[in-house]
């Protein structure tokens, strides 16, 4: 009588290389690999979604970046900004944890931003997005997909997502200017005002 071997191991292993093989498409530098994933991002606003939208002026707290390539045109690095904002009348501190991988000033990024209440309440985002340098005037621009992850406090259990514009008139960690725009569902009147 023949005994047969499971093939879970090797259906896993092949699973486990080609979620590997995924991941690593997604690191690769090519234009459509940046652009791709921000194009399906989209999704349709709930319609129990309530808009909140701030702006803020953000500036560097802490950043480690190299410059790497050709006559150093590549960077890549973690930078820490931080500002405050006014949401509902109430003055919000407002962090971002990113991480950049510019080509010429130009090119992917990826952070999280954190928003903080007086009372402690903090809401969590995922932000996926891309920089644009202008080559003439040195400006860059911003445009990002957000994505809630939850929040504590007050904020817990909220979703949703949003989108995120920003510019920068300087170098890479000097002070950026922003704009969000969330649709958040099971907000409190604390967040959304209504």
């Amino acid at each position: 009588m023949r005994t047969r071997l499971p093939r879970k191991p090797v259906a896993i292993s092949v699973i486990a290389l080609a979620v590997g093989s995924l991941a690593l498409v997604g690191c690769s530098p090519s234009d459509a690999a940046v652009t791709t994933p921000q194009a399906s991002a989209s999704t349709a606003v709930p319609d129990d979604a309530q808009q909140v939208e701030f702006e803020a002026g953000l500036s560097s707290a802490s950043s480690t970046t190299y410059q790497v390539g050709k006559a150093d045109s590549q960077v890549f690095g973690v930078n820490i900004l931080e500002g405050n904002t006014t949401i509902n009348g109430e003055s919000v501190k407002v962090q971002i944890l990113g991480t950049v991988n510019y080509e010429s000033g130009s090119g992917p990024f990826g952070s999280f931003l954190a928003l903080q209440w007086p009372d402690g309440t903090v809401l969590g985002l995922e932000l996926d997005g891309q920089a644009t340098k202008d080559a003439e005037s040195g400006a860059t621009d911003f445009t990002a997909q957000l994505q809630v992850i939850n929040g504590s406090g007050e904020a817990e259990g909220i979703t949703g997502g949003g989108d995120f514009t920003g510019s920068r008139t300087g170098p890479l960690a000097t002070e950026i200017t922003i704009k969000v725009k969330l649709d958040l569902v099971d907000a409190p009147e604390t967040i959304t005002g209504s």
